[in-house]
């Protein structure tokens, strides 16, 4: 018996090759990821500017000889923003964000009283915080509760 030759398929030009992704990303993608490098670079430059006002906020309280930390005025800050957010992040995040104070920035050094490595560091639950032994700075951050 004779083979037959199949037919050869024809190219169908509608296909397209989804089995896996293009090195380079969509036109929108490309554009959302410029628009999102943009707003890193805005957050950037407004932390740093708040910064620089921190510190002459800091300045002119140790000029008057008031005290540098105050936290009914963080409070009302935290407060404020955390009303006059309109997401998309919650304003649990917000509060977060702005409750992080560094009233002279230093570096991060690992001391034997917080274990000596930083292998094992986490957030802490409300409850395994009443556990720590905590500084005055940290009870009133959490509010006076643990």
């Amino acid at each position: 018996m004779a083979k037959r030759k199949r037919p050869k398929a024809k190219a169908d030009s509608a296909k397209v090759d989804v089995s896996r992704p293009s090195d380079q990303p969509s036109k929108r993608l490309a554009g959302l990821h410029r628009e999102l490098d943009a707003a890193d670079t805005a957050i950037l430059n407004a932390i740093n500017r708040r910064g620089e006002v921190v510190q002459q906020i800091g300045e002119a309280k140790r000029a008057e000889n008031a005290p540098v930390y105050d936290p009914a005025r963080e409070a009302e800050v935290v407060d404020r923003l955390a009303d006059a957010n309109t997401g998309p992040l919650p304003s649990d995040a917000v509060r977060a964000v702005f409750r992080v104070s560094v009233p002279v920035p230093t570096a991060a050094t690992v001391t034997e009283a917080a274990g000596g490595s930083t292998a094992r560091a986490s957030w802490f639950t409300r409850s395994a915080v009443a556990e720590l032994p905590l500084s005055e700075v940290a009870v009133v951050a959490l509010d006076g509760r643990s």
